[in-house]
């Protein structure tokens, strides 16, 4: 802790102040460089792992005090801040089929609700 306020709080208005400024996506690293901007001390080792633990969707890492309903990992290395609302997912591909396409997983061997193949020929 500097400044009287806790890493998890300076962490929270890293995010804040970044999605104000129009980045609503952001890094691991922006996070931890904003907090550094006003608090060079802070070890990186000690914001990783309370990032990983304010995060919703992510396990693990360490508890701030705040919960895990700060931050939402968008992908690997990616965060916004959560705002309580569900994203919907996107289709990881689609699989042509007769002209058409239906959004499957990453699976080829067809699904077994649908019935659906990637070779309609088979």
């Amino acid at each position: 802790m500097t400044c009287g306020k806790p890493n998890w709080q300076l962490l929270k208005e890293a995010g804040q102040g970044l999605t104000k400024e129009g980045k609503s996506q952001f890094t691991r690293r922006q996070l931890i460089e904003r907090v550094w901007k006003s608090h060079p001390g802070i070890g990186e080792n000690i914001l990783n792992p309370m990032i990983q633990g304010m995060t919703i969707n992510l396990k693990g890492g360490a508890p701030g005090g705040v919960g895990k309903d700060i931050f939402h990992s968008v992908e690997r290395g990616m965060f916004e801040m959560y705002t309580g609302r569900k994203r919907e997912s996107v289709p990881l591909k689609s699989i042509p089929v007769w002209g058409g396409a239906i959004p499957t997983t990453l699976r080829d061997e067809g699904s077994e609700e649908t019935g659906a193949r990637s070779d309609p020929s088979v």
